[in-house]
């Protein structure tokens, strides 16, 4: 394994890590947010801010991941296909750039932040991603973090994997 892929493989499982602590961490200030409290917005904005950072470790995860597959030419999503995927990038994209949504007016009326929560799991003006939806992303996570194992098959693997699911 050479150093491009033996920086890839570290990094990617450094994030995929970070995305399930974060998720947790966010899971947690989420459920708090049930029984209000008289800090109830500092709360809120505690449990935006750990979901903002899982988007951001799941999504670099997913590019990292990504790096794996360039000889097979699989794309993890087109543009607003809907996918899992892309729905994630959408998500952090809006909250990595709050003011570029701000300015074009994606904010929910009479709100004020780019991605917010809702019973169901995070939206922003036009996506959304539940908490079902969070938890796959996981689950797809962990399942390339123990490909990343035998880091020598790695590729093989989730290029496999790709092609069955484009297949079926």
């Amino acid at each position: 394994m050479d150093g491009g892929d033996r920086s890839t493989q570290f990094n990617f499982l450094r994030r995929t890590e970070m995305a399930f602590r974060e998720y947790e961490a966010a899971r947690q200030m989420t459920m708090a947010l049930d029984n209000p409290s008289p800090d109830a917005v500092a709360e809120y904005f505690i449990a935006i801010g750990h979901w903002e950072v899982f988007l951001s470790q799941a999504y670099q995860a997913w590019c990292l991941l990504g790096r794996e597959l360039p000889a097979s030419g699989y794309k993890f999503f087109t543009k607003n296909d809907g996918s899992l995927v892309q729905r994630l990038n959408l998500l952090y994209n809006r909250a990595k750039h709050a003011e570029k949504a701000i300015t074009a007016q994606q904010l929910p009326p009479g709100g004020t932040l780019p991605v917010w929560l809702q019973n169901d799991g995070l939206h922003c003006a036009d996506g959304a991603l539940t908490f079902e939806d969070m938890a796959e992303i996981l689950r797809e996570l962990a399942l390339w973090a123990d490909a990343a194992q035998d880091p020598r098959t790695m590729r093989e693997k989730i290029e496999a994997y790709y092609r069955s699911a484009s297949s079926g």
